[in-house]
């Protein structure tokens, strides 16, 4: 298999959003626009004319090159419509650039485990099968989660729509100040992405309230195949410890 290195300015968006489009793995973090919002100028791995393709998401400091996640992208690694074996996985993470001193990637799960000269290290992801009835869904909560839905209720807390200024002003204000990555530029960069999510219609915040306030926050992305919740603000009265994801 012959893998192409291309730098961003050399990358047909055209034929790679409609590769990511067909893949049988494919997730709204690696079209071209996503990335252009999260890493711009990110470069990328072809190979079969699109068939196959893995975006580089890059950083340089000082004069050191460097690949890493970008914030509110979970994953990315190689797209196709093709299944991808453990000699395509291979192939493209043996043809990322020398120039790249540093790699702490996320690939995606249809990737098979990187061979000897990279570390591997599995991590949690959480999938909810919706295609079937809120009732029979319901029937797998926890103990537990049932308790808070119905603490919710006794609370008569409700739903509403929180702008996207309001869910960062949350979070920014509370767990924010403790997430040394959190910057000032990363919630300029989630401001952009929601702009951009929202102008293609996938994409949706929600929030409760407790009739005073909202209390809690979260942006999704929805697409024809899977809502991912992207970001979450959650405020406890009481509490300025409470959990936060992102």
């Amino acid at each position: 298999m012959e893998v192409k290195f291309l730098e961003h300015i050399e990358i047909d968006k055209a034929k790679w959003d409609q590769s990511i489009n067909q893949a049988l793995n494919k997730l709204p973090y690696a079209f071209s626009w996503y990335l252009d919002a999260v890493s711009p100028n990110w470069h990328a791995l072809v190979s079969d004319d699109y068939n196959f393709v893995f975006p580089l998401t890059w950083r340089k400091k000082l004069c050191f090159n460097y690949l890493c996640q970008p914030l509110f992208t979970q994953q990315l690694g190689i797209f196709s419509s093709q299944p991808i074996d453990f000699a395509i996985s291979n192939a493209f993470l043996n043809a990322i650039p020398s120039k790249f001193k540093l790699i702490e990637i996320n690939i995606n799960s249809f990737n098979p485990a990187a061979g000897n000269k990279f570390i591997a290290a599995k991590r949690l992801n959480f999938e909810l099968e919706l295609n079937r009835p809120y009732e029979e869904i319901r029937k797998f909560y926890s103990d537990n989660q049932k308790r808070n839905i119905n603490k919710a209720k006794r609370n008569e807390l409700s739903l509403n729509q929180p702008d996207i200024s309001e869910v960062i002003s949350l979070f920014r204000h509370d767990r924010g100040m403790k997430i040394e990555r959190m910057k000032d530029e990363s919630y300029e960069l989630l401001r952009i992405l929601y702009s951009t999510l929202k102008q293609k219609g996938l994409c949706y915040l929600r929030g409760v309230s407790d009739g005073n306030q909202t209390i809690c926050g979260g942006l999704f992305i929805q697409t024809d195949y899977r809502i991912i919740f992207l970001f979450q603000e959650i405020v406890l009265l009481g509490n300025p410890q409470a959990p936060c994801h992102y």
